[in-house]
C-alpha cells in the first residue's frame, strides 16, 4: 500500500442566494461555483477548489499561486476566528500519494 497524506486547507468562502439557486465564491483564489441548495453550492466549491489546487500542483505553480494569494508561513496555532457573518471557512481536502518514480526520500 502506498503512503497516503491528506492536507486540509481552510479558506474563506461566501455563499449567497442568487435567483433560484446559490452561488459560492472563494475570494482568495477567485474560484466560484453554484448549486440548487446552499449545501450543494458549498460542496461544489470544495470540489472546484480541490481541482484548482491539484492542477496548480501538477503544473508546478502551486507555490506561486499560494504566495500570490497572500499565504505566508505561520505557526501551528490557529488564528482568532473572525466574526464576519457572511464569510465561512471551508475545508479543502488535498489528497497526495507518493509516486512510483523512486523519489520517496525527503530532499529538504
Amino acid at each position: 500500500m502506498k503512503p497516503f497524506i491528506r492536507f486540509d486547507m481552510k479558506v474563506p468562502a461566501r455563499i449567497f442566494k442568487e435567483g433560484d439557486g446559490f452561488v459560492s465564491h472563494c475570494p482568495i483564489f477567485d474560484v466560484s461555483s453554484q448549486g440548487d441548495t446552499e449545501e450543494e453550492a458549498r460542496k461544489n466549491l470544495v470540489e472546484a477548489l480541490t481541482g484548482f489546487i491539484m492542477v496548480c500542483h501538477e503544473m508546478g505553480t502551486i507555490f506561486e499561486v499560494l504566495k500570490e494569494a497572500g499565504f505566508v508561513p505561520g505557526t501551528a496555532e490557529e488564528p482568532e476566528a473572525r466574526t464576519d457573518d457572511e464569510i465561512n471557512l471551508i475545508d479543502i481536502p488535498l489528497p497526495f500519494m507518493l509516486s512510483d518514480n523512486g523519489h520517496s526520500q525527503c530532499r529538504a
